[in-house]
């Protein structure tokens, strides 16, 4: 009796986990990683290179890894600078804010980074917001407060490499359910049978007991 009110109970969780599974694979959300090739240069002489990466769907930029002047930049804080360009700025290894070091600031035609697809960024040849913003690369200045000497681009663009898709942690974590359920149903079928062999193999014991 146990046995099979225990087979019941995997049976209807097993059910429910697929009806889950099922509602998830109709409601998740496909978040997109894009890879962008950064390319440009600044004063018409010095070459940007590398990559930045942008989470389309949340508008979020998880990292980037940027050269210039044979310097490397790969911390990352991005934010919205004005009413329609988004601002990216990549700092040195290591660092945690722009005071005292070399940053590249890159400003990007849109005020949300949600959907972007690529394209020219905010430079001298490339005019955003009747040209107040622009792509940067700031040198520490020697002043008190510190402050820091902004070199406009010249020209500078984000070019789509590739996509990367990543399924959503509840598709995930309906399918481990699942798995789990078909794992406990195979169990509470197998244990019945394991149980009878053993009572197969000492015949004498269960006689014996019935005896008395």
């Amino acid at each position: 009796m146990r046995g099979t009110m225990s087979e019941s109970v995997v049976k209807f969780t097993l059910v429910v986990c697929s009806g889950l599974f099922v509602v998830g694979l109709g409601s998740a959300r496909g978040d997109t990683i894009t890879i962008f090739t950064a390319s440009g240069t600044v004063s018409g002489v010095e070459t940007l290179s590398g990559s930045v990466v942008i989470d389309t769907q949340t508008g979020t930029v998880p990292c980037a890894n940027l050269f210039l002047l044979g310097l490397n930049f790969d911390t990352v804080s991005s934010g919205v600078i004005s009413s329609d360009a988004s601002g990216i700025t990549v700092l040195p290894p290591g660092a945690s804010n722009t005071i005292g070091v070399d940053f590249i600031q890159l400003v990007l035609p849109t005020p949300t980074l949600i959907g972007y697809a690529g394209g020219p960024l905010c430079s001298n040849t490339f005019l955003c917001d009747g040209g107040s913003v622009r792509t940067t690369f700031a040198q520490p200045a020697s002043s008190n407060p510190p402050s820091f000497f902004p070199i406009p681009f010249h020209d500078v663009q984000l070019t789509p490499l590739a996509s990367v898709p990543e399924p959503s942690s509840r598709v995930l974590v309906m399918i481990g359910l699942v798995i789990v359920g078909l794992s406990r149903l195979r169990a509470s079928q197998r244990l019945p049978r394991q149980r009878q062999a053993m009572v197969n193999l000492f015949p004498s014991r269960r006689c014996s007991r019935e005896g008395r």
